[in-house]
């Protein structure tokens, strides 16, 4: 295992760097929603969790904030902040000195900024890693190495992942999906009692929460695994994960001198049993024509007539229960909140610019579904035509930025103006403050040095990244093969230890 993992990582390594390129490029700073950025930034300025110092210094108040005794918070769970520190300390301590006397007293510019070196850390970085690992586990499972490629690619670009890993004021929601989805990768990379590597599996869910409570009832998903595999390594997991918890837990502490209170919403909300109002969000979030889950990605509706092939597989078994388990769940509190807070349909209609965000971490396990089965001829023609499709759906949202509905809005706003990128636009302004006679920057130039790079880095020109190994494409396959063999084409448990009980 250890052999393939390191023949493989070059390849994981390009699309790490593909990935980051688009997220990067295509970044869209966002100042109505600027609560993660209010966070980080009083961590470091204030040395406090309450945003309301920063909010009245720079003048940029956030919506999605609320007030406890006498202090302002950010809404969401904190881990975005958090992680944002890496690339925003750096940034305050060297760059934002020598900058500021430029700048001046132009918080907007700066505040932008500041949004876009925060997303290098967060956003642009976990949504490449997401990929990457994603590639990981389909070589892991003995998936063929160019259909690993492709389903990792079909991943970002046919998917919101795509249009959320250009976005930091929704961000937690792909942090949570890529955290989770790394615990995965540990929780299947042992077939036998491995505490160190069942304590990262456990440590990586718990940081999920972390970044999004909302991923709360998908926990489910590491106990069933281990319950099925080897049962030795859940009390491991299982620290693993309160450790990986653990951090919000202090921050509430600290916050708010109670280490289980999320936040003023978490506070009023109460769960509300009506069968019929949880049917209509989860066919809205899973079925609704531009907010639906299978409306941006329809190449996962092949999973449905797939249902039995699926079932066969034990790991499958634990997958589908633990999707439908948070599906459910996730129904019950966007059901709650609108009950509670009185806030209409118009809340979960939306969500954040529109698209299922807060289906996302569901969405790298029903790809991977997906990537696993032996299709038919006719299934690889429905296939053909409908990750095109989705293709089609998302790609727009990456260019362009637009309210709700997501779809219409960014599709009419891409054909009006074609390709533009908000980096481009910071740069520009922060030339034109520092005196440089610049009236528009051209994408193009960037475009086509970001595609030439794409290009250098696949068409083994990039041998810096072939030089981490001496094996041929010919030993890849034939060790993929042998696995295949084992796995019975992907329909039997590639574990050992993986057989019925």
């Amino acid at each position: 295992m250890k052999k393939l993992f390191w023949n493989d990582l070059p390849i994981a390594l390009k699309l790490f760097i593909t990935v980051f390129l688009f997220s990067v490029l295509f970044f869209k700073p966002n100042l109505s929603f600027s609560r993660f950025a209010h966070l980080t930034k009083a961590m470091i300025e204030t040395n406090k969790t309450s945003i309301d110092e920063i909010e009245n210094k720079y003048q940029i108040f956030d919506p999605d904030s609320f007030e406890f005794k006498g202090k302002m918070f950010i809404q969401p769970t904190p881990g975005l902040s958090v992680i944002a520190l890496s690339s925003y300390v750096p940034y305050h301590a060297f760059i934002k000195p020598k900058i500021s006397n430029v700048l001046g007293q132009n918080y907007i510019l700066e505040f932008k900024l500041s949004q876009f070196l925060m997303a290098l850390s967060t956003v642009s970085f976990f949504s490449a890693l997401l990929v990457a690992v994603f590639f990981l586990v389909l070589r892991n499972e003995g998936c063929p190495t160019r259909k690993s490629v492709l389903y990792a690619l079909v991943l970002y670009f046919a998917t919101p992942v795509m249009f959320y890993s250009s976005f930091l004021d929704t961000g937690q929601n792909l942090l949570e999906t890529a955290l989770f989805f790394i615990s995965f990768y540990f929780l299947r990379s042992f077939d036998s009692i491995n505490i160190p590597r069942a304590v990262l599996s456990g440590l990586f869910a718990g940081l999920s929460i972390f970044a999004n409570a909302s991923i709360a009832p998908y926990l489910i998903l590491g106990p069933l695994a281990i319950l099925l595999t080897q049962r030795a390594n859940l009390i491991p997991w299982m620290v693993g994960s309160i450790l990986g918890a653990a951090p919000l837990l202090i921050y509430n502490t600290i916050s708010f001198g109670n280490p289980f209170l999320v936040s003023y919403v978490a506070q009023k909300v109460l769960l509300k049993i009506n069968i019929a109002g949880w049917l209509k969000v989860a066919s809205t979030l899973l079925l609704e024509p531009q907010t639906g889950l299978l409306f941006f990605a329809p190449f996962l509706a092949l999973l449905i007539p797939m249902a039995h092939a699926l079932w066969r597989r034990p790991i499958n078994r634990v997958l589908l229960i633990a999707s439908a388990v948070f599906v459910l769940g996730l129904t019950v509190q966007v059901y709650s909140v609108i009950q509670s807070l009185n806030v209409g349909e118009k809340w979960y209609l939306n969500q954040g610019g529109g698209g299922p965000r807060y289906l996302l971490p569901i969405i790298p396990f029903l790809v991977y579904l997906l990537a696993l089965q032996k299709l038919s001829a006719v299934q690889k023609n429905v296939l053909s035509f409908l990750i095109p499709a989705s293709l089609l759906i998302n790609l727009p949202g990456l260019f362009c930025y637009g309210g709700p509905p997501f779809f219409l809005n960014h599709l009419v706003l891409f054909l009006k103006n074609g390709f533009h990128s908000y980096l481009i636009d910071l740069i520009g302004e922060l030339l034109l403050i520092a005196g440089y006679n610049i009236s528009k920057l051209s994408l193009w130039p960037v475009m086509t040095i970001a595609v030439f790079s794409i290009w250098w880095l696949w068409s083994g020109r990039g041998k810096i990244f072939d030089a981490l190994t001496n094996d041929t494409e010919e030993v890849l396959n034939l060790k993929a093969s042998s696995r295949d063999e084992t796995s019975e084409r992907y329909q039997m448990p590639l574990h050992t230890s993986e057989s019925l009980r």
